[in-house]
């Protein structure tokens, strides 16, 4: 049995918080919403209707309280939020913690990958060990026990095991893989390839364009991958097509549905304030246009949405001039 520490009391948090009780763990969530809070506290969840804790979890808004409950950290926070937190979290900290992250995405200013987040904001001496935890995975799957494979991923073999150890059941399998940087990468660029195909499904298009969509946005990841050094074999994994199946299709992708919406005419801003929470697709398509941009890599798709949402570009233009592109080998 361990204690954890879970950083985020959102659908995320709260799910994994299920999986790590289901073990016989102990866990305490930390957030700043007294609301969620508060429900935690009644062994339930804000965002995930109808659950209700089998066990009862410890929520608490007194961040030096959660540092001082475990020596592991989970992180289930927006990656927009991620570096403020542990700026609070590093004068805390008093001995060495391991971290298991479960944020997809990056650091909007910086474009750096959470653990780079981490290892910049934590003293280096304070973090025993970091880990990913990853893959084709949402929050209501988890809390209907639906069979779900993520992989733990660590440039730390040993680390992983340990995380997968933590959280494997038999109905939430974990596999390990220690391409950080690539598996990082890819959690963080579903969620903006999640966007687009949510406009194709708001503008009417079927499973052909869908399938499309979603293999030639792995393709242009894949492009930038190999230019960032990443191992190939990440990208068509788990943690990269698998994740990006899963949020490209599923009713519970709140990316998907933010862009089914804008697909609809609805604005950006009503969009994004109908799903109630985080919606990280949007600025993670504003990074990887960066990346893109940083690395000389071309990527249609990509540069596309960002000028549809940042740019006002009508959609069905967009389409069309990915569509009538010159013709090449594939």
């Amino acid at each position: 049995m361990s204690k954890i520490t879970i950083l985020g009391t959102g659908s995320w948090g709260c799910a994994l918080a299920s999986v790590l009780m289901s073990n016989g763990h102990k866990v305490m969530l930390w957030g700043r919403n007294p609301e969620q809070v508060s429900r935690i506290a009644q062994k339930q969840s804000v965002h995930l209707a109808d659950f209700v804790f089998e066990d009862q979890p410890q929520s608490t808004m007194d961040i030096a309280e959660a540092m001082d409950f475990s020596s592991k950290i989970l992180i289930a926070l927006p990656s927009h939020a991620v570096l403020e937190v542990l700026k609070q979290c590093a004068v805390l900290i008093k001995k060495p913690k391991s971290f298991i992250c479960a944020t997809k995405g990056l650091e909007p200013n910086s474009l750096m990958r959470i653990s780079e987040v981490v290892y910049e904001t934590i003293p280096v001496e304070m973090v025993k060990s970091y880990v990913l935890l990853t893959g084709p995975s949402h929050a209501e799957g988890v809390i209907k026990k639906d069979i779900t494979v993520v992989t733990c991923v660590s440039y730390c073999e040993e680390a992983a095991i340990e995380a997968q150890k933590l959280f494997s059941t038999d109905y939430f399998r974990v596999y390990t893989h220690t391409d950080l940087k690539g598996a990082e990468l890819c959690g963080a660029m579903k969620n903006a390839m999640a966007i687009g195909a949510g406009i194709l499904d708001g503008q009417g298009f079927g499973d052909n364009a869908k399938a499309a969509y979603i293999i030639r946005s792995v393709s242009e990841m894949m492009k930038l991958g190999d230019k960032m050094g990443i191992d190939s074999g990440t990208m068509i994994g788990l943690a990269g097509m698998g994740d990006a199946i899963v949020t490209c299709i599923s009713k519970y992708s709140r990316n998907r549905n933010t862009g089914e919406l804008i697909g609809k005419g609805v604005s950006v801003e009503d969009a994004i304030k109908a799903q109630g929470m985080t919606v990280e697709g949007i600025p993670a398509i504003k990074s990887f246009y960066r990346l893109s941009r940083e690395y000389c890599v071309k990527m249609p798709i990509i540069e596309e949405l960002y000028l549809v949402i940042y740019g006002g570009k009508n959609f069905k233009h967009s389409v069309n001039d990915l569509m009538t592109r010159g013709l090449k080998p594939e």
